[in-house]
């Protein structure tokens, strides 16, 4: 199949003594649009940025001998000429028409690659805009590349390429209904396209299902939804991870990526939007590793990246700013007019008169922020996430509570539950640290992990957790840890503060000095109600939105806060609470947070007497 050239182009490559030397021709689609990104030509996000940044960056490094690629311009156009032969699905007689945004992400994908064999740069991609840029469109038109014209040479000399046969291409879908979006766009546009005639058949197998299928090298173009089967024995060219924020685990795209290194070029593509329930998606998950990438705090050269959003501090009413998450409108034609307007009229049905879930829509789909998916949510996707980055280090928290007094919080199972203690700290300029800590059996480890679906083993590695021999839990573990904590930590606990009706023997014990240090400890009985709660439950999220916590690191603890729903009385007082009693999404954390929190004030003498011991005057 000959691939026709899309745009005219200088090769910038050169041999100096036998030595390859790249270039690029500056007036190159994908080299203007990261320079309008970088610019302020185009309006967008701080991470968006970042990678256009990290491409121009990249470029100058191509000549480096520690820097082992380079961007070939001949296998981006390749790529940019096959796009804009294939057929609009949309239209009898029209074909694609690539978009600057578009010419810079594929570009990025296809044309990065090593300098001595040619084989891509780019193992993983992660395209991360808001709804209606052409997703399906665009992930059709790639697999259809993939199956028959993905040609492997060294830079800037196709003659001397070669394809992989049988190319398998797979889309990974959430449901079956899903899986039609992507492969049902990839079959119109295989019978659309006149170009692909005799290198594509489409027809019914025995299943009556439609396939895809190449007809010179062979290889298919497959879709699934929920049991990937014995597919880790494949040799898979591209996995295409449809709506990839809406997934709710990744084992199976864990299995499916188990098949790359079997074919010299593979790639793990995911075009999606943000999602909902964002604490409990994979796909937050590595979103956030892809920011540290893109801030270079994560070295990962093989991961193309690309991120735009609308900021926390936009204002979501000014759509002048849209273009941030919505590249489509800075090309100024129909479909962008036309998508403008649905912008518009979709806020205006969510935002004057609508519902809560309708809000929390309109900022996943169309500003492309994460939520945490629910109104009855206790915290919302924006104090999560500074509630996340309220951690610090372990070492460096203990630092910072040496010699503090403290108030220990307790929310304890009846038996084989995770139990948990919590201990708050008075700390400089009104700020208070928290040190959360969970208790589980070690029997019932297995059973947990599984209804949970969390790994408490590597909780536990990480000082998270611990585990207690046996099937249920045991208080002395609970008071050990106390007096050890005290012992090795240089603090002293003032109070414990619990709910009598699960901790009463525990409070007893600790009240009359049966420790393993022989301390008695004052006790705080916390019934688990509005009337005690809703104080603790206000605070809570006061000190995050005003940047005063400083939180011991634990996942744990960040799960349990993004778990927890808010329950309210009829006077409008709040208490924390699981979705439903059944509910494996556990809160134990932060309710023993709660509940020293309670009684925080025990601590307010704290600053006082660490002035008067530093000789500075109190007025």
């Amino acid at each position: 199949m000959q691939v026709a050239t899309s745009q005219t182009t200088i090769y910038p490559m050169s041999i100096v003594n036998g030595i390859k030397h790249f270039g690029i021709d500056k007036s190159r689609r994908e080299y203007t649009y990261a320079e309008k990104v970088v610019s302020g030509e185009y309006l967008a996000c701080e991470l968006e940025i970042l990678a256009c940044k990290r491409f121009l960056r990249d470029l100058d490094r191509q000549n480096d001998p520690d820097f082992p690629w380079c961007y070939d311009t001949t296998r981006a156009d390749r790529f940019f000429s096959f796009f804009e032969q294939c057929a609009e699905t949309n239209s009898v007689s029209d074909t694609l028409k690539l978009s600057h945004f578009q010419c810079f992400d594929l570009g990025n994908i296809f044309a990065w690659v090593d300098k001595r064999t040619g084989v891509r740069r780019f193992k993983e991609a992660l395209i991360f805009h808001a709804r209606g840029q052409g997703k399906s469109t665009e992930c059709a038109a790639i697999s259809l590349y993939v199956l028959t014209a993905d040609k492997i040479y060294p830079p800037y000399e196709p003659d001397k390429g070669y394809f992989e046969p049988e190319q398998q291409i797979l889309t990974l879908a959430v449901d079956m209904e899903q899986t039609k979006h992507v492969r049902g766009t990839a079959v119109k546009m295989a019978r659309r396209s006149r170009f692909l005639t005799g290198n594509i058949k489409v027809g019914k197998g025995d299943d009556k299902r439609t396939y895809i299928r190449g007809s010179r090298r062979g290889g298919e173009i497959t879709a699934i939804s929920r049991e990937t089967g014995n597919r880790d024995g494949e040799m898979l060219n591209l996995i295409i991870c449809d709506e990839w924020a809406a997934h709710k685990e990744e084992q199976r795209l864990n299995t499916l990526r188990g098949s790359f290194g079997k074919r010299k070029q593979c790639l793990l593509l995911k075009i999606t939007t943000a999602g909902d329930d964002a604490m409990h998606k994979p796909a937050k998950n590595d979103y956030d590793r892809c920011v540290d990438v893109l801030h270079d705090r994560i070295k990962d050269d093989t991961y193309f990246i690309v991120i735009r959003q609308l900021e926390e501090t936009d204002d979501i009413s000014n759509f002048e700013l849209y273009e941030k998450c919505a590249p489509m409108l800075r090309e100024h034609n129909y479909y962008s007019e036309q998508l403008l307007q649905q912008i518009k009229d979709e806020y205006n049905k969510a935002f004057n008169g609508g519902t809560e879930a309708q809000k929390i829509e309109y900022l996943i789909k169309r500003t492309n922020r994460w939520q945490v998916g629910s109104e009855k949510k206790y915290l919302n996707q924006e104090q999560l996430d500074k509630l996340v980055a309220c951690q610090v280090d372990e070492d460096e928290f203990w630092k910072m509570v040496d010699g503090k007094g403290t108030v220990c919080g307790i929310d304890k199972s009846v038996k084989v539950d995770l139990t948990a203690e919590s201990f708050i700290f008075n700390l400089p300029d009104g700020k208070i640290g928290i040190y959360a800590h969970g208790f589980m059996p070690k029997e019932t480890l297995y059973v947990h992990k599984q209804s949970d679906n969390l790994p408490y083993d590597a909780y536990e590695r990480k000082g998270y957790l611990s585990f207690i021999e046996g099937a249920i839990i045991d208080e002395n573990d609970l008071k050990l840890f106390i007096s050890d904590l005290e012992a090795t930590r240089n603090i002293n606990v003032k109070a414990v503060c619990a709910d009598f009706a699960f901790c009463g023997q525990l409070l007893i014990d600790l009240e009359a000095g049966r420790t393993p240090n022989g301390k008695a400890y004052e006790v705080m009985e916390i019934p688990q109600t509005t009337t005690y709660l809703n104080e603790p439950c206000i605070n809570f999220i006061e000190l995050i939105i005003s940047g005063k916590l400083v939180i011991c690191r634990n996942e744990l603890f960040i799960k349990h806060c993004s778990n927890a729903y808010a329950e309210y009385d009829k006077g409008g007082r709040r208490k924390i609470a699981k979705k439903n009693k059944d509910s494996t999404q556990r809160i134990d954390l932060l309710a023993a947070t709660l509940d020293a929190l309670v009684k925080k004030d025990l601590l307010e003498g704290e600053n006082i007497l660490n002035a008067i011991a530093m000789g500075m005057p109190l007025f």
